[in-house]
């Protein structure tokens, strides 16, 4: 099909599949080389990628392999788009980075760089962002503890188990968690409850910063929504503190995204996911700070709460709604009382 895959609506490309094979999932020759069975990448899009940060992808050593098969899917990446919204090229947003340092800087600079990498308009705002997909393997390989100490992908969710009397990477892909912490174990002494209380205790103080900074970058959302409605009664906003509240506001959007995407809830690198959320809150802060100062120059009154309406925008989103409980109150996260309780590490 060759471009057009990518412009065709994905039920008219999914349909060409056979009905029979249509629910199969990963192959053998999505990771290795059919002649020999040895590591091989499939995706022209990572070999793209890996070029473009300078590492050769058919130089890539055993363990470099180990990760980079599963960074053929395990990332983010742009669904480039044309002057109607129909999508014309897939690519990762890696431009300008380097091994090891395929930073959510530089990929926000590259999604913000080009109006075809918007993918999306914000109900809220009326923005035009861009989407950032589960990106495991650029947050696990930057510079976290576990990939400084040399292992990969493989090592914690294929770790080697035997069959007879040979020892292969268990291909039942999983959590640790699920699997009694085994992978763990390979390196670490401690028991399996010690160890999987670790991962929690990790996971449990990533949700408490990312729904601070989700919060606040909320509540700014809401501010624009308000600045808008403004704008549209009459009211003009300082040009200059509107700008820089909307540079900064999508500085911390996509970094609250790019945690919740990633699929560890910052166990695959704990510094960094505290270093982006740290960012995000004050980030989002900050732009909070200077549309409230637009909002005041042009008159308009502010409440000092904002209701975030969750359920307005939970139960607008076309076919696949989503059911929001009333019961559940959304507050503040920076109050002390009741502090939220972090639901969804457990799950993991």
């Amino acid at each position: 099909m060759g471009y057009a895959y990518y412009s065709e609506p994905w039920k008219d490309v999914h349909g060409k599949i056979p009905k029979e094979f249509q629910k199969l999932g990963v192959s053998c020759r999505d990771c290795h080389d059919n002649k020999n069975m040895g590591l091989k990448l499939s995706r022209w899009t990572l070999k793209k990628a890996l070029t473009d940060i300078g590492k050769d992808p058919d130089q890539l050593t055993r363990q470099e392999s180990r990760s980079a098969v599963c960074g053929q899917c395990h990332v983010t990446y742009i669904v480039q788009k044309d002057d109607k919204m129909k999508s014309k090229m897939v690519f990762f947003p890696w431009q300008g980075s380097k091994p090891e340092n395929i930073s959510i800087e530089n990929i926000i600079k590259v999604i913000r760089s080009d109006p075809s990498h918007l993918e999306w308009k914000q109900e809220v705002t009326g923005f035009k962002v861009g989407f950032i997909r589960h990106p495991e393997y650029e947050f696990f390989t930057a510079k976290s503890v576990h990939h400084q100490a040399g292992l990969a992908c493989a090592d914690c969710h294929m770790p080697y188990t035997r069959v007879g009397t040979n020892k292969i990477s268990d291909h039942n892909v999983m959590s640790p968690l699920k699997n009694d912490m085994k992978a763990c174990q390979q390196c670490h002494s401690q028991t399996p409850t010690w160890l999987m209380n670790q991962v929690f205790a990790i996971q449990d103080r990533t949700v408490s910063v990312i729904n601070r900074a989700g919060y606040s970058v909320a509540v700014t959302a809401k501010l624009f929504e308000l600045a808008h409605k403004a704008q549209g009664a009459g009211k003009t906003l300082d040009a200059d503190l509107y700008q820089r509240a909307k540079d900064l506001y999508l500085e911390a959007f996509y970094r609250v995204i790019f945690i919740g995407a990633e699929n560890s809830v910052g166990f695959h690198n704990p510094s960094e996911a505290g270093r982006i959320c740290a960012d995000a809150v004050a980030m989002a802060s900050k732009a909070e700070s200077w549309i409230r100062q637009a909002l005041a120059k042009a008159g308009v009154e502010i409440p000092a709460d904002i209701n975030l309406e969750m359920a307005k925008y939970l139960n607008d989103r076309g076919v696949k709604k989503l059911k929001f409980r009333p019961e559940i109150e959304i507050k503040d996260p920076f109050e002390t009382q009741p502090r939220l309780t972090p639901v969804s590490s457990q799950g993991r």
